[in-house]
């Protein structure tokens, strides 16, 4: 008896429709804890969490940490809006949370 060897259509996604994805996505924002930032100069960050004001509460921000340039992890946080980001990167590794 033969068998039959059903082919399966192997789709790829382009890079807008991955976008797009995640722009549809729901997640827990302390997923993003930990994640690396990096700006569109090259310079990386790490999240380190995320806030809003009262008067202004659909305007998300992150908290970030820089990195100088000898590698290390600087004290200062700063605050920047979450929908500034559209052109960094983000890497986010599992497990970190």
């Amino acid at each position: 008896m033969g068998r039959s060897c059903k082919k399966t259509k192997k789709t790829t996604q382009t890079k807008e429709e991955k976008l797009m994805d995640l722009q549809a996505s729901s997640f827990d924002l302390n997923i993003l804890k930990g994640a690396l930032l990096i700006n569109t100069h090259g310079a990386e960050f790490r999240i380190v969490g995320f806030h809003f004001y009262a008067n202004d509460p659909t305007n998300v921000y992150v908290g970030i940490r820089e990195y100088n340039e000898e590698g290390e992890l600087l004290e200062v946080v700063k605050g920047i809006s979450w929908a500034s980001l559209s052109e960094w990167r983000i890497q986010v590794q599992a497990g970190n949370n």
